[in-house]
């Protein structure tokens, strides 16, 4: 990898109940990256940003689900505005999050079957706008064929000290589930990313109190929670999120998680 320096959660491969092998989802190369990333967070502090925005970009032949859900009525991106609403409540944003493809911005096939850390950070470089615009604070996911060169099986990464994060489109279908399944599987896996980028949990934004997995670094121990370490898998994501989608909620951080940004000064 080019002399990328991880630390300990990436650097050591993780063990699910099955035998499987998967890598944490956050991706830290130095220290200066853990700096960076608490200067993203701390953004969330300041007044002089109006609108919290959601931009959404994928590949061609990787894009994300979008319409209903179901017969709730509800569109498949409500998931994510409900549960950033609710997420940065105390911050007073006005959350901008895109609910149709047309609102979504594709990009050229990349041809990539396997994705470094380095490649994903090229891609992201050059198409995500800047953190801070002019009234807007500004975060991206972005959408992409393939999989994570280290795990077959994770279903999207953060780097850490950025302010986007990725979803691998193939693996999300290989998860399986029918078609509310894979659109709950895929807005998990877009809060779940889209949480670390802003910091959670311990990544930038503090513990208001200690709710941290020490095995699973950066992820809480609720299993409830969208920051739940096994959401980052496709061999777990299933059972995690069959209680959100069978009382069709919307909203996919837990407690925890909002306490943090309550607090968080």
């Amino acid at each position: 990898m080019k002399q990328l320096y991880f630390s300990l959660f990436i650097g050591i491969i993780l063990l699910t109940g099955c035998g499987e092998q998967i890598s944490n989802d956050v991706i830290n190369e130095s220290e200066q990256s853990l700096s960076k990333q608490k200067a993203i967070s701390h953004v969330l502090n300041s007044d002089r940003y109006t609108h919290f925005k959601i931009h959404v970009f994928y590949e061609d032949g990787a894009s994300p689900y979008t319409d209903k859900i179901g017969l709730s009525g509800n569109n498949t991106w409500d998931i994510t505005l409900k549960s950033f609403e609710a997420l940065l409540a105390s911050k007073s944003f006005n959350i901008i999050v895109p609910n149709s493809i047309n609102q979504m911005k594709i990009i050229s096939k990349q041809n990539n079957s396997k994705w470094s850390a380095n490649q994903l950070r090229e891609l992201g470089e050059n198409i995500v706008p800047p953190l801070e615009g002019k009234d807007d604070i500004n975060f991206a996911i972005i959408f992409v064929k393939g999989e994570y060169i280290d795990s077959e099986n994770i279903l999207g990464v953060h780097l850490s000290g950025t302010h986007y994060a990725f979803v691998f489109k193939d693996v999300v279908i290989r998860a399986g589930g029918g078609s509310i399944s894979q659109k709950y599987i895929e807005q998990t896996t877009v809060v779940h990313e889209l949480g670390h980028a802003i910091g959670l949990v311990n990544n930038g934004i503090p513990l208001h109190k200690q709710h941290e997995d020490n095995d699973h670094p950066h992820h809480t121990n609720n299993s409830e929670c969208a920051m739940y370490w096994a959401v980052e898998s496709a061999l777990k994501i299933s059972d995690i999120v069959r209680n959100s989608m069978g009382n069709n909620e919307l909203n996919l951080f837990k407690a925890e998680v909002i306490k943090d940004l309550e607090n968080f000064k």
